[in-house]
């Protein structure tokens, strides 16, 4: 009965007759909508692309008679039959539409759309499902939003159709001030327009500057003025509307997102406004369409400008946006109609031919990738099938078409089972091929058919077994056998299909869970690092305001060593708090620096004149040819660090401050090891301030034992490491006193005291441990408590290798030590009473 339903309909098209009239409304007032064409005669061929699914348009063809009114909407399709019947399409099945939207009441608050790609479900394109009408009759047009759909009955009944929860739908009828004629209507994000046949227009919804009327909101329609001649055509966008009145004449209004308005730059347009065109001629307008924030318009000699948003070249115009028309110079072509999604175009040429540009995330461009074009490109799998109506939805674009050229089981992905197959007539190929042949009145002429009225045609597109009155020529049937290889192959082809696509969208979603992940991520980061300024900010400000101006008495303060283990001392201000805290008790000043600065430099200069082979000056005295090894120990300082290598500003201050010591005490000279301390010094000092600080550093009893090299005061200060981890790490001290292990401070130990760790721990933990030591007092305390805080990070791991493990860890693994955790271990460290008194030996023989 379906089957004859659809037939009788069809035909009726075929033949001219027209569809039931508006009760007591005038036929030839009803103009043709441009978002929803009358199609033409033949029953038209639908086919869709996007969604996730598909980035080659498919074919979905004769399953519900002619349609004549489709809205795309986000992943859906609303579809308007010959029947009157409203019918829903889920082109792409999400897991989210499962999920019951908390709204209860009818108003037009915009909801949350769900997740560009949620978790793919199984797909079945090809099915059409019926929303039922209880309030209303036959509908004959419509428009959708992604909440609501406003219905036009052929009672001339507006009405609207919320979505609430996901397959229920409640009737709401439009309450309009007088009984009057609806010709057509528009749906933005949040509200709706509704065109009389007399050419006025009326809104509603909750959206004031979309509505066109100044201070307008709320649920009751409103006349929108401004318009001096009749409305002929009506597009919405998302927050923005445009009208075309008889002369051709473009008016818009709305938010003007990006120049979406193309009125100029204002943020918004609360009334129409109307839009002017380059050049001196007069332009008269045919159509225009909107996107999310973009518009087209198409002239009557089939130009098309466009205008807003350009992001993903949905306008095809060179620039990033435009707030004003721009002819689409890249369209040689006359154009017929246009179509916008959210983020893309269509334009369809007056040879039928289809040009898609815009975002192509999904696939929606129907090109066979998913590749964003700036430029209107063909869709070559419809070329010849004569394109008449495009619609674009977000992530979807559907196209009719008039005939099939050159059509088979290849592009039929979702064909009716019940359809059956054709072959050609008289022919024995046995190939799943459903028309070979260009169904147009002009071929088959050429092929000898005789299709003599509209009831042969359709007849022998649908292969209906039911005759109707009046001659059918209807092809014979191949045999069972052949009938059923093909339905098998079709089936392995669908299967397949189906599979494959599932699998692309299950790619898909897995692509866009790990970039939202990593967008999380990126968060997260940004977020600690703002926290982490905000508490260095916050550090700052005591440092400045309560530590630095009474630092002798507050440097060993609670408040101060609790700043140093939790954040250590901000860098900008290390140079002001080192300086404080290692006080110039030699009294240097900047004309005794560039004194000895000269002599080194002269010393330098003679022990290079001689030659590698001697490394000796006349000039020097005492120590002061150490300076020799100077340039042996540089390319050996941070080697990692670029701005220490040959050529580079550090290089020659670190060597000259180096070189400047030597000559400054020549009892001392230069010692290995010196080159770490003068290079983070001068990370963070001018030269001037380096020298004074290393010279006064050197002058402390414990490091001062280590450059002399005195023995006794070394061995003292191995003594007191090893009664120290005794005391602190028990299973260590035993571990590293094994008979078989004998691991002894002075293999590692020596490295890590002369260098003040900074050899081996990466910077910004040894600066942070410079922070302490420099800060804290008693200094040689605080650099042994350094020193078994970092064992105490590696004990775990120190516990369990032999010799050779453990010297790996000691050299080269302290790197990966970071300064919280080293703050934390030295934190925890209490020294004991009876080795204080170590600490106080060791003093006094220093």
């Amino acid at each position: 009965l379906r089957k004859q339903r659809l037939m009788t309909a069809a035909i009726k098209s075929l033949a001219g007759t027209d569809c039931p009239s508006h009760a007591g409304v005038d036929d030839e007032s009803r103009a043709p909508s441009m978002l929803s064409p009358e199609l033409p005669g033949p029953v038209p061929f639908l086919w869709v692309c996007g969604g996730g699914f598909t980035a080659t348009p498919i074919l979905i063809h004769g399953q519900h008679g002619c349609h004549t009114h489709i809205a795309c909407v986000f992943n859906r399709a609303y579809v308007v039959s010959e029947l009157g019947e409203l019918l829903q399409w889920n082109i792409f099945a999400l897991s989210d539409e499962k999920q019951s939207p908390s709204s209860s009441s009818s108003s037009w608050q915009p909801s949350t759309s769900p997740a560009p790609f949620a978790v793919p479900q199984p797909l079945n394109h090809a099915e059409f499902t019926a929303i039922p009408l209880p309030n209303t009759h036959n509908v004959c047009s419509m428009a959708a939003n992604k909440r609501h759909i406003v219905l036009l009955d052929e009672s001339n009944g507006l009405w609207s159709m919320p979505y609430d929860v996901p397959g229920y739908w409640r009737s709401i009828q439009v309450p309009f001030p007088s009984p009057m004629k609806i010709n057509r209507v528009a749906c933005g994000a949040t509200y709706a327009l509704a065109l009389t046949g007399c050419g006025r227009l009326w809104s509603w919804g909750d959206s004031s500057p979309c509505l066109g009327r100044p201070s307008a909101t709320g649920s009751v329609p409103g006349l929108v003025a401004g318009f001096p001649d009749p409305i002929t055509e009506i597009v919405c966008g998302s927050s923005h509307s445009c009208a075309i009145t008889i002369t051709g004449e473009l008016y818009s209004w709305g938010i003007n997102n990006q120049g979406c308005v193309g009125a100029g730059d204002e943020p918004q347009y609360d009334s129409p406004v109307r839009i002017e065109f380059p050049g001196q001629d007069i332009i008269s307008l045919q159509q225009a369409a909107c996107g999310y924030n973009h518009t087209l318009a198409l002239t009557t000699t089939g130009h098309l400008y466009s205008w807003g948003s350009n992001m993903r070249g949905q306008c095809a115009i060179s620039q990033i946006s435009s707030s004003v028309p721009t002819r689409v110079a890249s369209c040689p072509i006359t154009i017929s109609y246009i179509a916008s999604g959210a983020f893309h175009s269509a334009i369809v040429s007056e040879n039928g031919d289809l040009y898609t540009f815009g975002l192509n995330d999904s696939g929606q461009l129907g090109l066979g990738d998913c590749v964003t074009r700036n430029l209107p490109t063909l869709v070559d799998c419809l070329s010849g099938k004569r394109v008449f109506a495009v619609f674009c939805g977000g992530l979807v674009t559907i196209a009719l078409t008039e005939r099939l050229i050159n059509y088979g089981y290849a592009d039929d992905h979702f064909a009716d089972e019940e359809l059956g197959s054709c072959a050609v007539q008289g022919s024995n190929d046995f190939s799943p091929v459903l028309f070979q042949e260009d169904l147009s009145r002009e071929n088959q002429d050429q092929q000898g058919a005789t299709f003599e009225t509209a009831h042969d045609r359709i007849s022998s597109i649908f292969r209906l077994d039911v005759p109707a009155e009046g001659p059918i020529n209807v092809r014979p049937a191949p045999d069972v056998g052949h009938m059923k290889e093909v339905q098998r192959i079709s089936q392995m082809y669908r299967e397949k299909l189906v599979k494959e696509n599932h699998n692309h969208a299950m790619l898909q979603w897995k692509a866009s869970t790990i970039l939202q992940q990593a967008d999380r991520d990126r968060e997260k980061y940004m977020e600690a690092q703002r926290l982490r300024v905000e508490a260095v900010e916050a550090t700052v400000n005591i440092w400045v305001h309560e530590l630095l101006p009474e630092f002798s008495k507050k440097r060993n303060s609670k408040k101060c060593l609790d700043l140093l283990y939790r954040t250590g001392i901000p860098p900008r201000l290390r140079s002001v708090v080192w300086s404080r805290a290692i006080a110039n008790g030699l009294l240097i000043n900047t004309e005794l620096f560039s004194v000895f600065s000269s002599r080194a430099q002269r010393i330098h200069d003679q022990i290079v004149a001689r030659g590698q082979q001697n490394g000796s000056s006349a000039l020097a005295v005492g120590r002061e040819s150490t300076i020799y090894y100077i340039e042996v120990d540089l390319p050996r300082t941070f080697p990692t660090l670029a701005f220490f290598r040959r050529g580079q500003p550090l290089h020659s201050e670190l060597r000259n401050l180096l070189q400047t010591y030597c000559c400054y005490r020549p009892d001392v000279g230069y010692v290995q090891g010196m080159s770490y301390l003068a290079g983070s010094l001068l990370l963070y000092l001018d030269p001037y301030m380096a020298f004074t600080l290393l010279a006064n550093l050197l002058m402390l009893p414990f490091l001062h034992a280590f450059v002399r090299m005195d023995t006794a005061a070394i061995t003292a200060q191995y003594a007191i490491h090893s009664a120290l981890m005794q005391a602190a790490l028990p299973k260590l001290y035993q571990h590293f006193s094994d008979a078989v292990l004998g691991i002894s401070p002075q293999l590692y130990a020596l490295e890590w005291f002369i260098t003040l760790f900074s050899k081996r721990l990466n910077l910004n933990c040894a600066a942070r441990a410079w922070d302490l030591i420099f800060t804290a007092t008693p200094h040689d305390v605080v650099i042994h408590k350094i020193g078994i805080g970092i064992l105490s990070c590696l004990q775990d791991r120190l516990l369990q290798e032999p010799f050779d493990g453990c010297m790996r860890i000691l050299n080269k693994e302290v790197q990966e030590i970071s300064g919280d955790a080293l703050m934390t271990a030295v934190a925890s460290i209490r020294v004991p009473r009876t080795i204080s008194t170590l600490f106080d030996r060791a003093t006094i023989h220093s």
